[in-house]
């Protein structure tokens, strides 16, 4: 192989290397909100990705809007922005608490995604605490996805490496050749 061409398929890997695909690291483009609240009008909603499931990282302008049911005659509340709860990622609360009743509750986003999550809440004057179950957990990751990942940096860094070794070698291969005079048999 001569030197021009083993630089154009040096150049060749090292391309393709660097355009092999790689999974996507992107969520999806809609958010499932999951509402709850503490029994004394505090109200929370968590929202994941409803295509992986992963808690949403990203800023997003949530709002509640309560309508009342049952208890005092009706009166809805909202839409009222909530707020990011420091603590904990993907979990939003509204600042303004719930009166006494029966509450149906709905929890949406515009941006970055749409979403939407509804619960009915009784309100009544002691909290009781946030369910147990909430915020939900992220489903644990596929091994098929680890594997993926793994092979989707760890074939072309190999490759890479390969092409650069060969091309070491041909290079010390070439100044070996060239400190010893060549035999010319005939």
């Amino acid at each position: 192989m001569t030197r021009r061409s083993a630089l154009v398929v040096v150049g060749l890997v090292v391309v393709l290397a660097a355009l092999w695909p790689r999974p996507a690291l992107a969520h999806g483009s809609t958010i499932a909100f999951t509402v709850a609240g503490d029994g004394a009008g505090h109200v929370r909603a968590a929202g994941v990705w409803t295509e992986d499931g992963h808690r949403v990282d990203v800023p997003v302008v949530v709002l509640l809007t309560a309508v009342r049911t049952a208890g005092e005659g009706a009166q809805r509340i909202g839409p009222v922005r909530m707020v990011a709860v420091p603590e904990q990622t993907g979990v939003y609360a509204a600042l303004d608490v719930l009166p006494p009743g029966r509450w149906e509750t709905t929890a949406e986003s515009a941006d970055p995604a749409l979403g939407r999550g509804q619960a009915v809440l009784d309100v009544g004057g002691t909290a009781t605490g946030f369910p147990a179950d909430f915020p939900p957990r992220e489903p644990d990751e596929p091994v098929w996805n680890r594997i993926e990942r793994l092979l989707s940096w760890g074939v072309p860094v190999l490759v890479i490496l390969g092409c650069v070794g060969a091309y070491v070698r041909h290079i010390r291969r070439d100044r070996r050749g060239r400190a010893r005079p060549h035999r010319v048999y005939g």
